[in-house]
Order: C-alpha cells, then sequence, then structure tokens
C-alpha cells in the first residue's frame, strides 16, 4: 500500500523531491526513500538530478508507472460507472453534493499540503 500510495501521489505531481513527497505522504524522507527504491526496482519510478540543483534527486514515474495508474484509474471509473447506472438523478445529485461537501473538507483539513506543486495530470 505505501508504493500504490507513493506512486499515485507521483503521478499526480508528474516529479518531487524526496522532501515534498515524505511531505505530501505524511512521513520522513527516509521512510520515502526506501519506497521509492522498491517502485525503482520494479520500473515503475525513475530517480533523476533536478536540473535546477543537481543536489537534488527527484522521483518520476517511468512510462510504466504511468500506464499502470492510467489502468488503474480507467478500472475505477468503470466500476463507479456500473455502481452510478443503478442512481436515479434525484440520487446521483446526492452523491455529486456530498463528494463536493468532502472535498471541500479535505481541502480545509489538508491545506498545509495544498501547497505542494501539482502536476498537469487529473486523477
Amino acid at each position: 500500500m505505501p508504493q500504490f500510495k507513493t506512486l499515485m501521489v507521483l503521478y499526480g505531481m508528474e516529479q518531487a523531491s524526496m522532501g515534498d513527497l515524505a511531505d505530501a505522504l505524511g512521513t520522513g524522507v527516509s521512510t520515502v526513500t526506501g519506497i521509492i527504491d522498491r517502485l525503482v526496482d520494479h520500473g515503475l519510478v525513475l530517480r533523476v538530478e533536478d536540473p535546477r540543483d543537481r543536489r537534488v534527486v527527484v522521483g518520476r514515474p517511468t512510462d510504466a508507472g504511468i500506464t499502470l495508474v492510467d489502468r488503474l484509474i480507467g478500472a475505477a471509473r468503470e466500476r463507479m460507472g456500473v455502481v452510478l447506472e443503478g442512481l436515479t438523478t434525484d440520487e446521483i445529485r446526492l452523491v455529486a453534493e456530498s463528494t463536493r461537501l468532502l472535498h471541500q473538507s479535505a481541502t480545509v483539513a489538508f491545506s498545509s499540503t495544498a501547497n505542494l506543486p501539482v502536476g498537469s495530470r487529473s486523477v
């Protein structure tokens, strides 16, 4: 699960330093470094020098990592589509409003991580 979460965060951010990734995951840099090592071993993440500062190492999903996350997101969307097909229009509106409220609450609750760089990919 930690590898999955880390890959999902990297997917959304496109690339991140170990410090930024640790902040986003709410864990320490040494923990993130070990997780990144395993993801690199599986061919899902690359470690590269930050072009702005060669002393900083950033993680970036490989094409295989991006493909895996895209596939997982697609499968989740398909399953959610099946679930939503069983709801009435009014029920879907209620789900949409509930989702909006959850998003609003999460934004407030995690506002300390709201300023982290986010890439152009949407999850």
